[in-house]
């Protein structure tokens, strides 16, 4: 997939951004409090090339979009340098940098409001016998 297609879908998904850097569809998803949140982070190699990833942030406790700012405000970019960064440029090859900070959005266990799913599911109908 190409880097303007994830970026699309990024922001088609999450088209706001809180004052926290969290990324989000409606202003409802960013009340609450959560243990574990995906950063997305664009970098860039030495060879112009572009990268897109998530990093998925744990926590003991469960903590607010302003607690979870705070934290990346302090760790952020010591994780970048010195783990991020090294490993992929020893999976790539390349040398990289971050380029731009996405923001962060509520791990995937979190119950979205976008995304409703029925409660009942299509049964398959019976054929019923051959002969009568």
């Amino acid at each position: 997939m190409k880097l303007k297609d994830k970026l699309d879908l990024l922001r088609t998904a999450t088209p706001n951004c809180s004052r926290f850097g969290q990324l989000h569809k409606d202003k409802s998803e960013t009340l609450g409090a959560w243990k574990r949140v995906n950063f997305h982070t664009l970098f860039i190699s030495s060879e112009n090339t572009h990268l897109i990833r998530s990093h998925v942030f744990q926590s003991d406790h469960k903590r607010t979009a302003e607690e979870w700012a705070a934290w990346f405000g302090e760790h952020l970019s010591r994780i970048h340098s010195q783990s991020v960064l090294p490993g992929l440029a020893l999976r790539t090859g390349k040398q990289w940098s971050v380029e731009q900070l996405l923001g962060w959005v509520p791990d995937v266990k979190h119950k979205s409001t976008s995304a409703a799913v029925g409660s009942r599911r299509n049964k398959a109908q019976s054929k019923g016998r051959k002969n009568g």
